[in-house]
């Protein structure tokens, strides 16, 4: 009996590890076939990581955390349905430049700065992973609804989180509180219990159950649920939010369907923000609210908050990008270069600043040079551009309009965060969406011979690759 024992110990550890390989080659076998399950994955990380942000990484020598597990696993999936999946839509050439841009910057942090360089490229290695795998699969109008709804779920998620914490502040329940005694590290706010990242999720769903809940099964089936979500985000106070979404909804009155129906939403947006306005005024503990978010944005008015900081961490950024010499200008500072800078306290103390950018546009000038940032322009104005050309074709239909009225929110969220995983599946959605637009119109063209498509011309042919 002993020995049957001793042998079910010694022999558990491989068990454990067969089982585990095991379902690790399910799962990339299921993603592979359906982008369902690698959104599946994705969302199961960002409610992980909301919850317990920067979890205990495994050290092998170089730290390894659940991001790095599960984005790994995504971007294989990319790579191998890029090598042996038959009939799936082109990708950019423009992607593929941008890519190799982070992989050079890479190889030469790695040389100069060690492991530093990997740390400075998890973010950008996740959005690529989460990018490229939705752009290898063929999205018509019913998968990019079922992505949607999947990503729909994903944000009310986050909401369930953000108002469960909020309850957590305001009772308050001290056992449930972070250490620190606030979810918000930078201390601007206690209702501030999520990141940015997240609240730009759910302002993007927002904006598509307020415009566009057809994409959506789930918004469509629940509309009381967009007012929450608007809620979340004005009660979170990322103000950086707030303008993105501006520009969101700026864009969503540009399209050209947006004349016909657009009053019902303005209307539907006036009313949604009254609700919310009464018990504002009407409630003490309410009005408390209303008061930081009033400080909260007078702060960013007078730049006495993070914005000064932000416009300063630019400007040191820029100014070190552009003293590197035509190589930093062409393919930019190595992933791990340091930002690290010295301002002096309203006391004359000497303070070390090392946060990045806050900028997704000067961070990827500042390490892919203007290469990297082109290229990945290059991606977002075709994509906006087959998007745009398609709404106005297909008034009726609202999945070219979402997704562009997303992207340009993710655009606006870019002036002042970076890049996230999350992110990158929008992206890789309305891309892989667009070039199943425009190969569907191909093959249309191709069985009527007596058209004539445009010419392609120069920039056409560097954005489309391999596109017919």
């Amino acid at each position: 009996m002993l020995e049957a024992l001793q042998i079910a110990f010694i022999a558990m550890p491989f068990v454990m590890a067969a089982v585990l390989a095991l379902l690790l080659c399910m799962f990339v076998v299921a993603a592979c076939g359906s982008p369902t399950v690698g959104l599946m994955a994705l969302g199961l990380l960002c409610w992980f990581d909301t919850l317990v942000p920067g979890a205990g990484p495994l050290d092998f020598g170089v730290k390894i955390y659940v991001p790095d597990i599960v984005c790994s696993l995504i971007g294989l999936v990319a790579v191998l349905r890029a090598l042996f999946v038959r009939g799936r839509p082109p990708i950019l050439l423009a992607w593929y430049v941008f890519v190799l841009s982070v992989g050079v910057s890479f190889v030469f942090g790695i040389g100069s700065f060690g492991t530093a360089a990997g740390t400075a490229l998890r973010p950008y290695f996740y959005a690529l992973a989460s990018a490229s795998y939705l752009m290898s699969f063929a999205l018509d109008e019913a998968q990019v609804r079922r992505l949607v709804t999947g990503v729909s779920w994903i944000a009310l998620g986050l909401v369930g989180i953000v108002i469960f914490r909020w309850v957590v502040v305001a009772v308050p329940i001290a056992a449930l509180l972070p250490p620190s005694g606030s979810f918000d590290e930078t201390g601007s706010s206690n209702f501030r219990t999520v990141g940015a990242e997240d609240a730009a999720l759910i302002a993007q769903v927002f904006i598509v159950g307020l415009f566009y809940a057809p994409v959506s099964a789930l918004l469509h089936s629940m509309r009381p649920l967009v007012p929450l979500l608007l809620i979340a985000i004005i009660g979170l106070q990322h103000r950086s939010v707030w303008v993105a979404l501006l520009a969101g909804l700026g864009a969503r009155f540009t399209l050209p369907a947006a004349g016909r129906r657009g009053s019902t939403q303005v209307i539907m947006l006036v009313l949604v923000m009254s609700v919310l306005a009464v018990p504002a005024v009407l409630s003490g503990r309410l009005g408390t609210v209303t008061q930081d978010i009033s400080r909260s944005a007078s702060r960013a008015v007078a730049m006495t908050d993070t914005a000064q900081a932000r416009f300063d961490s630019w400007k040191f950024a820029l100014g070190k990008w552009r003293d590197g010499g035509p190589r930093a200008i062409a393919i930019g500072l190595p992933l791990g270069t340091s930002m690290d800078r010295y301002t002096v306290t309203s006391t004359q103390a000497l303070q070390r600043i090392s946060f990045q950018a806050h900028n997704y546009y000067v961070q990827t000038l500042f390490n892919f040079g203007l290469l990297g940032l082109g290229a990945n322009l290059l991606v977002y104005g075709w994509v906006l551009r087959q998007l745009y050309r398609h709404a106005a074709r297909s008034a009726d239909s609202p999945f070219a309009s979402a997704m562009l009225v997303v992207l340009v929110l993710q655009l606006g969220f870019f002036v002042t965060y970076g890049v996230h995983y999350m992110q990158g599946v929008f992206l890789g959605m309305a891309a892989a969406y667009a070039m199943t637009l425009r190969v569907r119109q191909g093959a249309v063209l191709q069985a009527a011979p007596s058209s004539r498509a445009p010419a392609q011309g120069l920039v056409g042919g560097v954005l489309g690759g391999g596109a017919p």
